[in-house]
């Protein structure tokens, strides 16, 4: 299935699910639209067979790797980047694919690993070591 028009605004999990099931229509596919880096989300994903992962930050990104290492779980990553100054100048994807004793999303610098730990924190915390010079400055 091509992206339309009427794809715009809707949930990337809604759009991955269509597709899927598309492709395979008898296939058992859930879809789990939350942050991954809450626990909660995570453990739910456990009895899955393979994790499709459309995070937008790289907090989720860690859980991602390490949830593939642990649980000895395959995961698909994808990322959009949207590029402009004001306006849409470009539109880049990627696809990276995590397989148990592959390399993760840090060893492949998709992911910024002090960003990701700053993102894990909550948001006081984060302008605390922002303040202080031992974290990278965030913009929510």
């Amino acid at each position: 299935m091509a992206p339309t028009p009427a794809a715009v605004g809707k949930p990337q999990t809604e759009m991955l699910q269509s597709h899927l099931t598309a492709i395979a229509p008898d296939l058992e596919c859930r879809t789990v639209t939350a942050m991954v880096t809450l626990e909660k989300t995570a453990r739910g994903l456990m009895p899955c067979d393979v994790v499709f992962g459309c995070t937008d930050d790289n907090a989720g990104g860690l859980v991602l790797s390490r949830f593939s290492t642990f649980m000895a779980t395959p995961v698909i990553d994808c990322g959009v980047l949207l590029g402009g100054d004001g306006a849409l100048a470009s539109i880049n994807g990627r696809v990276t694919t995590l397989t148990p004793g592959g390399a993760c999303l840090v060893c492949r610098d998709r992911i910024d690993l002090a960003r990701g730990q700053t993102e894990l924190r909550t948001p006081e915390e984060r302008i605390r070591l922002e303040n202080e010079g031992y974290a990278p400055s965030w913009e929510a």
